[in-house]
């Protein structure tokens, strides 16, 4: 059995972080104290000395390994995986969270009660989310076992994807589920 290494970690703060706003698939730059994260996440990563760096392909996973390479003194091969993009949320991307609480009342209050069992209509659910994501750490791995991996992708896929990993059941997500913070890394070994 082959072990690979994975660090988990969520993208630096943005614009649209700050102000409180749904990204999703859209994109937003790293705001001056997300900047300030992915340096930071730099100089926890060095020596962590990973192997290989994999993010989304939206701008802010991109955005915190560049600067976060950049502190760490590291030049490391860079692969791009979508099935790591966080989740759609359809018309509510780039809308403030406050907008959808006037004007999509019902489904936020889904939403928030019960994020795993929430899909919104023009977009996707936790179990959309948990599929792309394995998909996208099955390649990962394929490419790299028994390696060191960075990977930088986000809040809701991070979730998803510690449930499957944590075994968490229905009846404790909403209770024991939080969203990584901003660079957070979070350490796990794949068996294959």
């Amino acid at each position: 059995m082959t072990r690979t290494t994975l660090y988990l970690t969520r993208h630096a703060s943005t614009q649209w972080n700050e102000e409180a706003r749904f990204q999703g698939s859209l994109n937003s730059p790293l705001s001056s104290k997300g900047q300030d994260q992915a340096w930071q996440l730099g100089r926890v990563i060095a020596d962590l000395l990973p192997e290989v760096l994999c993010t989304s392909a939206l701008q802010r996973t991109e955005e915190t390994g560049a600067i976060a390479l950049e502190a760490a003194g590291l030049s490391l091969p860079k692969e791009i995986y979508p099935e790591l993009n966080e989740i759609r949320l359809g018309s509510w991307e780039g809308n403030t969270v406050a907008w959808v609480k006037e004007h999509d009342a019902d489904a936020f209050r889904h939403y928030t009660q019960n994020p795993k069992t929430f899909k919104h209509p023009n977009g996707e659910g936790f179990q959309d989310v948990l599929e792309r994501g394995l998909k996208g750490i099955e390649k990962i791995i394929r490419a790299h076992q028994g390696k060191r991996v960075w990977i930088i992708t986000h809040g809701f896929v991070l979730c998803a994807l510690l449930v499957y990993l944590r075994n968490i059941p229905d009846e404790y997500y909403a209770l024991k589920m939080r969203v990584p913070d901003n660079v957070e890394v979070i350490h796990t070994t794949w068996f294959r």
